[in-house]
């Protein structure tokens, strides 16, 4: 029996060279890098959170990753709750700070 690799998510605003481990549908972050349990989000949510980094409104998020305007929504809520940020811009700047390990 071949040993299988465990399942990666690509993160687009880290590059394309970076991958990130998950694990049972939730992003696994290194450990020991910044106060933030990013690990809480899944998947999914790193994608919105990395858009909102990169700058997208909600109706242009929904449109890159091809879901509803609500579910996009729905997600940065569930980020913003998750992350208890009160903005997506404090999501995302901590978010960006935690990534470059400051």
């Amino acid at each position: 029996m071949t040993k299988r690799k465990p399942p990666t998510c690509w993160i687009p605003d880290l590059g394309s060279e970076t991958r990130l481990p998950v694990v049972n549908r939730r992003w696994a972050p290194p450990l020991g890098l910044g106060n933030m349990d990013w690990g809480c989000l899944s998947v999914r949510e790193i994608e919105v959170l990395s858009l909102i980094v990169r700058g997208h409104r909600t109706l242009e998020i929904a449109q890159e990753l091809g879901i509803q305007a609500s579910t996009a929504k729905f997600h940065i809520r569930s980020i913003l709750k998750k992350t208890s940020c009160r903005t997506q811009a404090q999501a995302a700047a901590q978010f960006v700070e935690w990534r470059n390990g400051n």
